[in-house]
C-alpha cells in the first residue's frame, strides 16, 4: 500500500513538472499591482519608485503597462511590497501570482489540439515552419521572405502576399510586423492568423480576393527573434531584445527607431532606448524594407499587448499629425468593427495623450520619415487579468475581432492609393 501511494506521487510530480514551465527565471513571489495615477505627480512618484528599486536590483520590480495618468501595471516582488503600499497611492491587486499564471499558460499550451495551429502559442521555429509551409501550399500569391537578421543571428521573416494580377510595385502595400516585444505572444499569434485568413480565404471569398489583389501585404511575424526565443527557454516576461549591456542587457526596439530618438541612461529600464537611434539589426531591418518601397507603404500596424488600444501618431509631441481627421476617423469606425465581433472596447488616439509620451517609437518614423499616413500601434487583448501571459484560447477569438480592422484599413488605403 505504502508502495502504490509512493508511486502515485512519483507520478504526479513528474505530470506537474512536465506541465511546469521551464523557464529558468521563476516568479512565484511576484504580483502584479495596478497603481491609480491620478495625475502626473503620483505618476513621477510611482516611475521614481520603480526607477530606484530597478537601479539596485533589476530583478524586484518591472513595469508591465505604458506610464500614464489613470493606472500602471507593475510587478513586485512580494519582498518590497510594503514599500509599494507606502507610496500611498491607490493600488490593487491585478495578478496574484505570476508564475501561476505562466505556469497555467504553458500547461494549456502543451494540452491544446495540435491539428489547430491556432489553438496555442507556437516557438519561433515553429513560426519560420509554418510560414514556409503556406507559402508552399498558396505559391501562386505568397511569398517568404528574410529583410534581416536579429543581433543573435536568427533571420526576420514573413510573408509578402498579393494577387498575380500585374506589377506588385505598383499596388498600395500594407506593412504589419508582430512581437517587436518579446514577451507579447499574442502579437505574433494574431499575425499568423491575419496571413491565413487571407491565403486561405483568396479563392473562396471575393472580398478577401479584392483586398489580396489590390494591395501588397507584407507580414512579419516576429520582428525581435532573439527576446522571442529567450521568453520561450528563459524568462517569460522578458520584453526587449538581447543586446548585451554593462549592468542589465536588452534594447527596446520599440525606442530605438531613429526619429525623435531620445538617449536613456538607464540600460536596466525595459524602455531603455540604446547607444542611438538605430543601433539595433532588428528594428533597423524592418525601416530599410519599408524605405525600399519608396512611398510605396500607405499603412502599417505594429501590433503589441496589452491594454485594448489603438493608436496614432505622435508619441514625442503632443501635436497633433496633419492627418489627424483621417487617422481619427478611420480609428473610430476599426474601434466599432472590433466591439462589434466579441464586444472588446479598445481605447482610441494619439500615442502622447491616450498613455504618455513615447520617444524613438515605430508609428512616429513611419509616418514622420516614411510617410506612411495609416500608421498605427495596436494593443491587444486583455485589459490586464492576464496581461502578457494571455491563455492561448484567446488566440482565435483575438483574431476574429482584428480581421474587421483589417479589411476597414485595407479599403481605406484601396479606395484613397489604389489604382
Amino acid at each position: 500500500m505504502i508502495i502504490k501511494i509512493v508511486s502515485s506521487l512519483i507520478v504526479l510530480l513528474c505530470i506537474q513538472n512536465v506541465l511546469a514551465s521551464p523557464h529558468s527565471v521563476l516568479y512565484h513571489d511576484f504580483s502584479v499591482v495596478r497603481f491609480t495615477t491620478q495625475n502626473e505627480q503620483e505618476l513621477i512618484i510611482l516611475q521614481d519608485f520603480v526607477r530606484e528599486i530597478s537601479q539596485m536590483n533589476k530583478e524586484l520590480i518591472e513595469n508591465w503597462s505604458e506610464w500614464r495618468i489613470g493606472h500602471v501595471d507593475v510587478m513586485v516582488s512580494k519582498t518590497i511590497m510594503h514599500l509599494a503600499i507606502d507610496l500611498g497611492l491607490e493600488y490593487s491587486i491585478y495578478i496574484e501570482n505570476v508564475q501561476d499564471l505562466i505556469d497555467d499558460q504553458w500547461s494549456k499550451n502543451l494540452g491544446a489540439s495540435e491539428d489547430d495551429f491556432f489553438s496555442k502559442y507556437h516557438s519561433y521555429e515553429e513560426i519560420i515552419t509554418w510560414l514556409k509551409q503556406m507559402q508552399s501550399e498558396h505559391s501562386d500569391i505568397a511569398q517568404f521572405i528574410t529583410i534581416g537578421k536579429s543581433l543573435e543571428g536568427r533571420d526576420i521573416s514573413g510573408l509578402v502576399i498579393t494577387g498575380n494580377n500585374g506589377n506588385s510595385s505598383t499596388k498600395p502595400a500594407i506593412v504589419y510586423n508582430g512581437g517587436i516585444h518579446a514577451r507579447e505572444w499574442i502579437s505574433p499569434a494574431t499575425l499568423t492568423y491575419i496571413i491565413n485568413y487571407l491565403l486561405t480565404n483568396y479563392h473562396n471569398d471575393t472580398a478577401t480576393k479584392y483586398l489580396v489583389d489590390n494591395i501588397e501585404w507584407t507580414l512579419v511575424v516576429v520582428l525581435n527573434p532573439d527576446g522571442y526565443v529567450y521568453t520561450w527557454e528563459h524568462d517569460r516576461v522578458w520584453r526587449k531584445n538581447r543586446r548585451k549591456g554593462t549592468f542589465c542587457d536588452g534594447v527596446d526596439n520599440n525606442r530605438n527607431w531613429d526619429f525623435h530618438w531620445a538617449s536613456g541612461f538607464n540600460e536596466c529600464a525595459e524602455s531603455y532606448p540604446g547607444s542611438s537611434g538605430f543601433s539595433e539589426p532588428e528594428e533597423t531591418s524592418m525601416a530599410n524594407y519599408i524605405k525600399s518601397k519608396k512611398g510605396q507603404v500607405h499603412g502599417y500596424i505594429d501590433f503589441h499587448s496589452y491594454s485594448q488600444l489603438w493608436m496614432w501618431p505622435w508619441g514625442w509631441s503632443s501635436d497633433k499629425p496633419k492627418d489627424q481627421n483621417d487617422l481619427t476617423k478611420l480609428g473610430t469606425s476599426i474601434k466599432a468593427a472590433i466591439a462589434h465581433v466579441h464586444q472588446k472596447e479598445y481605447t482610441i488616439g494619439n500615442i502622447y495623450s491616450t498613455i504618455y509620451p513615447a520617444y524613438g517609437s515605430s508609428v512616429d518614423w513611419t509616418y514622420g520619415v516614411a510617410g506612411v499616413k495609416y500608421s498605427y500601434a495596436v494593443e491587444l487583448r486583455d485589459t490586464g487579468k492576464h496581461g502578457f501571459v494571455l491563455p492561448p484560447e484567446e488566440i482565435i477569438p483575438q483574431g476574429q475581432e482584428i480581421i474587421p480592422a483589417v479589411i476597414l484599413m485595407a479599403n481605406q488605403i484601396i479606395k484613397e492609393f489604389g489604382n
